[in-house]
């Protein structure tokens, strides 16, 4: 790279991802522990996570495109296996990892819709997977060849949807599938590529299957079911053994069991009972109560210890000895709605979400501190400057102050808004609370020693509140509604200064830290940068083409400011320019809450998902993103420093971050540009758009279709006229409708000619170029098997012609003048060429055969 295009290092820095903080505790059998009993193994969104046991290191193996819905990990444990979940239709991934290298190997893409269970065989050889309820499908991979090599429906006709898959501990040619009435017990023939499914008989006893299990040799399986009892059967009779418990039944269902080596299972139910059993009666020989319904009991070597994954997203450690369980690891189960840290300090950062408030330590990732709620959501939190207590909103309508080292309640505000509290601020001087409502006021708070008083009811706002900011010196501040105004407020006056009307919904605003300007977000995807003193917008920038900005946050310089929002992207910016200079990548959900530490050395995120996951990252850069950056700067350096180039200057574009016009080896190959690409399926018109950091997939929909009937008219009588439906493009040529007619009557497209045919008679026939919207559903449209003969003096060379004619301007060869009829007598007036259409029968009987002739200069049809 020449010195002169070196750019600075903060421009080639990627954000690092320092920490994520989650458990995914919906995903069925999704905490495994890892052969080498070192690692746990879960997924994450759409992120499958390995984490170190003893050090809490983490490994990403970004690949899905949806969250994932399955995992598994080989008996060798050298391959990670996940599947996905995802829209209707589309097809569903399945990921092989090497662990070793935390690599993708390779993307195994059959089923449709969800992968609902993944199982590797014993010596690691092969993998089945069981599609979902739109796919219903089992299927067995090649785990060498990257390859299926067999597959069948999952269950009957007469039964529901198969739900988990279970291969066998000892051979690789079995396998069980268990689900809604169904459990199937599968012998795989490699040779012949088959698998045969036989169905266990279980008497009158009619289950709907949540878990399985397999022994260590074989003998039995155990599956655990939505009515809370075991079933115990055996694969080599396909008969049940035995079942229980009769009378007390796990609460809930049995969502996971798991075979210990020494003949006991480990139940784990949905009320969160995690119990040790023993066949026959099933009764619990210990119990313990755990938070949130269990959905994986992960073994370390042979069953020593284990660790259970829960629905709150708890992962806890047991002993098999004690029966003790020790809390590992936790995460909010619900989306996270805000985040903030104390003042001056980034060792510490506070989250709230649905039931609680939770207390962070930032290099460790470790929960301090959980305050609860219950039955509530806090919408969002603020830390008093003095560090005294934490300040909560919530949809209850009351503010509740908590201390930050106990949790313990200090003083509620009751009714403080009638429609939930949605937005909450605290002024540097401890004494006020300014605090913004559903119904849309913000109200004024003077907070003192023992009591809490409403100063001033500010209601300008017609909708929510949903972001405020205060000025250092406690005379002002701004407040964001999704009404589409932003509010300059007079802290002094309790009045109005200045409003800010948008065609959007305002998410986020911050103050700059000279506070002379703001910048503000919303649906529109827009970045305002607004003028305090007058309202006035100043600049206007492009923060996402994908989805709404919900949040923002600028740094205590003011040099930059990050946003994220409904694209799951982090982006960092630079104030002055305008520019993104990072992007960071990882999140599954719409991120709601941006947050920069006080010493600008981490950027704390969080995201709306499902499983309110948090990522924490440092100038992390996505690498498809710095792949396109580095070929478009090689190609921008082999561009200028090519021998013999063009000297020509290329004319500006529309533009400044469109690239050069000149053309390069790496460009012409990759297409390394900033470029966003959008084509339309119907008039195949592109829309480029040129925006550094900016990669954007969007499903395009397929091409349209409607239906058109056409008649086959053949030349030999004993085939009788034949009506055919075409579903032909929304947009094309009658060409297009030429070529489907004679691929569908198995004739040469060259003897198909395309005419109207009415009751009255001839109505018109069709040229290629014609716009194929110029025949209706209602017409009837005939297709002819044309013989192409030199006669009358038509040469030969005309059969090179377009079959299908028009009387008007048709672009084959001309026709000589023939009979005693002049071509210029014919053609005069409009200049068109007049053709004759002649359909005659020859012979009789079964030898009869019909001849469409076209002749030149005069068009007629002749019965």
């Amino acid at each position: 790279m020449a010195d002169s295009e070196t750019l600075p290092e903060s421009e080639v820095l990627g954000l690092k991802l320092e920490a994520v903080i989650g458990f995914n505790g919906h995903v069925p059998c999704g905490l495994i522990c890892h052969p080498d009993q070192e690692h746990l193994v879960y997924p994450l969104g759409c992120t499958v996570l390995v984490e170190s046991i003893n050090t809490n290191k983490q490994y990403f193996l970004h690949g899905h495109s949806n969250n994932v819905s399955c995992v598994t990990i080989s008996s060798n444990g050298d391959y990670i296996a996940s599947g996905q979940v995802t829209f209707m239709g589309f097809k569903a991934d399945v990921i092989l990892w090497d662990y070793a290298k935390k690599e993708l190997i390779a993307r195994l893409s059959l089923h449709k819709g969800k992968i609902e269970s993944l199982a590797f065989s014993p010596n690691s050889k092969y993998l089945v997977s069981l599609g979902g309820p739109d796919d219903g499908s089992v299927v067995v991979w090649s785990v060498t060849k990257r390859d299926a090599i067999c597959g069948s429906p999952a269950a009957g006709l007469n039964v529901g949807n198969a739900t988990t898959v279970i291969y066998s501990n000892c051979k690789d040619e079995m396998f069980v599938t268990a689900g809604n009435g169904t459990i199937r017990v599968w012998d795989l023939d490699f040779p012949n590529r088959k698998i045969w499914p036989t169905e266990c008989q279980t008497g009158q006893l009619k289950r709907i299957v949540l878990s399985i299990t397999m022994a260590e040799d074989d003998s039995y399986f155990y599956v655990g079911t939505t009515t809370g009892d075991i079933l115990k059967l055996n694969p080599r009779t396909k008969l049940l053994a035995d079942t229980g418990p009769v009378k007390e039944k796990f609460s809930l269902g049995v969502t996971t069991i798991t075979c210990l080596k020494m003949g006991n299972v480990l139940i784990g139910s949905g009320a969160g009972v995690l119990a040790l059993c023993k066949s026959p009666c099933y009764k619990p020989i210990k119990k313990i109560q755990l938070k949130g319904g269990i959905t994986s009991i992960a073994l370390r070597g042979h069953g020593h210890q284990f660790f259970v994954g829960t629905e709150a997203a708890h992962i806890y450690c047991l002993s098999y000895t004690d029966f003790k369980e020790e809390l590992i690891a936790t995460c909010h189960s619900g989306a996270v709605q805000d985040i903030v840290f104390p003042f001056g300090t980034a060792d510490l950062f506070a989250t709230c979400s649905k039931e609680d408030i939770r207390v962070w330590h930032t290099s460790s990732s470790r929960e301090l501190l959980r305050i609860t709620v219950p039955n509530m959501t806090c919408n969002a939190i603020d830390f008093m400057r003095d560090g005294r207590s934490i300040i909560s909103a919530w949809n209850d309508g009351k503010i509740r102050a908590f201390t930050p080292e106990t949790g313990r309640l200090m003083y509620v505000i009751n009714n403080a808004h009638s429609i939930g509290v949605t937005a909450i601020a605290t002024t540097s001087d401890c004494k006020r609370i300014i605090s913004g409502g559903g119904e849309g006021q913000v109200r004024v708070w003077e907070i003192g020693p023992h009591s809490q008083k409403l100063e001033e009811a500010l209601k300008e706002h017609k909708s929510s509140v949903s972001c405020i900011k205060v000025k250092k010196n406690n005379e002002e501040c701004v407040t964001a509604s999704t009404d589409g105004t932003c509010i300059i407020w007079d802290l002094v006056r309790l009045k109005r200064n200045q409003m800010i009307l948008a065609n959007t919904l305002f998410q986020c605003v911050c103050y700059h830290p000279e506070e002379f300007q703001i910048i503000t977000s919303g649906t529109d995807r827009k970045i305002g940068y607004w003028e305090v003193f007058d309202g006035t917008i100043i600049r206007e920038l492009e923060g996402s083409l994908s989805g709404s900005i919900n949040g923002m946050d600028i740094s205590t310089e003011g040099v930059h400011f990050v946003t994220g929002g409904d694209d799951h992207l982090v982006k960092v910016w630079n104030y002055s320019d305008g520019e993104v200079t990072h992007v960071g990548v990882g999140h599954s959900g719409n991120i709601i809450r941006m947050k920069i530490s006080p010493k600008n050395q981490h950027i704390v995120s969080n995201t709306v998902s499902k499983y309110g996951s948090q990522f924490q990252g440092n100038l992390q850069h996505d690498a498809l993103e710095f792949l396109l950056w580095l070929l478009d700067r090689v190609h921008e350096d082999l561009d200028s420093s090519s021998p013999g180039q063009s000297s020509e200057k290329s004319q500006p574009g529309p533009s400044k971050n469109c690239p050069s016009q000149r053309q390069s080896f790496v460009q012409n190959h990759f297409q390394a540009q900033y470029r966003s690409s959008l084509t339309c399926p119907h008039c195949q018109k592109q829309s480029n758009t040129f925006d550094p950091f900016l990669c954007v997939s969007l499903p395009i929909p397929s091409c349209q279709t409607r239906s058109l009937n056409v008649t086959l008219v053949f030349q030999s009588k004993n085939q009788r006229f034949l009506r055919i439906g075409l579903a032909v493009p929304l947009f094309s040529t009658v060409a297009t409708l030429r070529k489907m007619v004679a691929e569908e009557s198995k004739i040469t497209a060259n003897e198909v000619v395309l005419v109207e045919l009415s009751p009255n008679g001839f109505q018109r026939s069709f040229f290629d170029e014609e716009d194929l919207n110029t025949i209706s559903e209602e017409d009837n449209v005939y297709a002819f098997q044309a013989s192409w003969s030199p006669i009358w003096g038509v040469p030969a060379t005309f059969s090179d012609c377009s079959s299908s004619v028009h009387i008007t301007k048709h672009k084959g060869q001309s026709l000589p003048q023939m009979g005693a009829l002049s071509t210029e007598s014919w053609s005069s007036g409009n200049g068109s060429k007049v053709i004759i259409l002649l359909c005659n029968l020859v012979g009789s009987g079964h030898k009869a055969k019909r001849y469409v002739i076209i002749l030149a200069n005069f068009f007629c049809f002749l019965n």
